[in-house]
């Protein structure tokens, strides 16, 4: 069995590029595809636990966004991120890899 896709779960942390690198070297080699995808925890996941006693239900609001924006910060830099890494390696980004055949120097990402 060959590899076909290679997926690279991006947080917005610093791992995100060698990540992608690493895949993307992996994938040449095995002539596949790449494929990030932006992974966060829900935002009331993030808040709730710290919900205690005698909270407002305003004070529980104010966790949320706070959560809220923490996931929206953290896709914008793995967003940032995985464009940067896609015009630094030239890597072209298909929509459906099962229709865009995979040949040395065609590096593609989904």
């Amino acid at each position: 069995m060959s590899i076909k896709t290679i997926m690279v779960p991006m947080t917005g942390a610093k791992t995100d590029r060698p990540a992608l690198d690493a895949a993307l070297s992996m994938a040449t080699a095995a002539k596949a595809h790449v494929q990030a995808a932006f992974l966060h925890q829900d935002p009331r996941n993030i808040a709730l636990p710290q919900v205690g006693e005698g909270m407002t239900a305003g004070m529980i609001e104010t966790l949320v966004e706070a959560a809220e924006d923490q996931v929206k910060t953290a896709r914008a830099a793995a967003q940032s991120t995985y464009h940067a890494w896609r015009q630094d390696g030239s890597v072209d980004e298909v929509s459906d890899p099962t229709q865009t055949e995979v040949l040395p120097g065609n590096r593609t990402v989904t």
